[in-house]
C-alpha cells in the first residue's frame, strides 16, 4: 500500500495534487458545515433533559482534550515522511511509520490502563455536577469510562492523518472528519430516545 501511494504521489503534478485537495477540502468542509447545522436540533432531540445534554457535551469536552496531546510524534512523522517520499525511500517510510505506531500504541496503552484504574476512585457526578437521582454514579462511571476507550483508541488510529498530509492528501483527513460527523448524526436521528441514563449509555457504547 506504501509503495502505491508513493508511486502516485510522485507521478502526479503537483500542481494537480494542491487543487484537488483545495477544491476537496472546500467541498468536504462546507457539507460538514451543512452536518453541523442538523446536529444540535438532533441533540436536543435526543436527550430531552438539557442538564444531560450539557453532561454528555462536557465529557466529551474534557476527554477530547487527549487527542491535543500526541506528544509531536504526528507532527513529528508527517515532517520525516515528507522528505523520505520525496527520496522514494521505502525503507524509511516504513520504519517511520511503524516506529511512530510503535510510540503512540505503548503511550495510549499505560494512559488507557491508569485512566481506567483511577476512573472508579472519582466522584463523577461531582465532576460534572448532575444529581444521581438524574444519573445514577455507575452509569456515569460506564459512560465516562466508554467515551474515555473511545477517544484513546482515536488517538491511536489518528496517526493515519499525519500520513495523508504527508502523501498531500489533506482533502481525505477532511472527508474523514466528515464520514464520523455523519455517522453520529444518523444514529442520534434515528436512535429512539428512552430514559436520560439509557440515552447516555447508546450513545457512549
Amino acid at each position: 500500500m506504501i509503495k502505491k501511494l508513493i508511486r502516485k504521489v510522485k507521478s502526479e503534478n503537483i500542481n494537480t495534487v494542491i487543487i484537488t485537495n483545495t477544491v476537496g477540502a472546500f467541498l468536504v468542509r462546507g457539507a460538514a458545515l451543512i452536518v453541523s447545522l442538523f446536529t444540535m436540533p438532533a441533540y436536543m432531540r435526543y436527550f430531552s433533559d438539557e442538564t444531560v445534554l450539557g453532561v454528555w457535551y462536557t465529557i466529551l469536552s474534557v476527554l477530547l482534550w487527549i487527542l491535543s496531546f500526541d506528544l509531536g510524534i504526528g507532527n513529528g512523522l508527517r515532517n520525516k515522511l515528507v522528505k523520505a517520499i520525496a527520496e522514494n525511500d521505502q525503507n524509511t517510510v516504513r520504519g517511520y511509520i511503524s516506529s511512530a505506531y510503535f510510540m503512540v500504541g505503548f503511550w495510549s496503552g499505560i494512559i488507557l490502563t491508569v485512566g481506567l484504574a483511577i476512573s472508579s476512585f472519582i466522584p463523577w457526578n461531582t465532576v460534572f455536577n448532575v444529581s444521581p437521582e438524574l444519573i445514577t454514579p455507575s452509569v456515569m462511571l460506564r459512560a465516562v469510562r466508554s467515551v474515555f476507550f473511545g477517544i484513546i483508541l482515536q488517538f491511536f488510529l489518528r496517526l493515519i492523518t499525519s500520513i495523508l498530509y504527508a502523501l498531500q492528501r489533506s482533502a481525505v483527513n477532511n472527508f474523514l472528519g466528515l464520514l464520523s460527523s455523519v455517522i453520529q448524526l444518523g444514529f442520534v436521528l434515528l436512535a429512539p430516545s428512552r430514559t436520560p441514563e439509557a440515552n447516555i449509555i447508546m450513545l457512549s457504547d
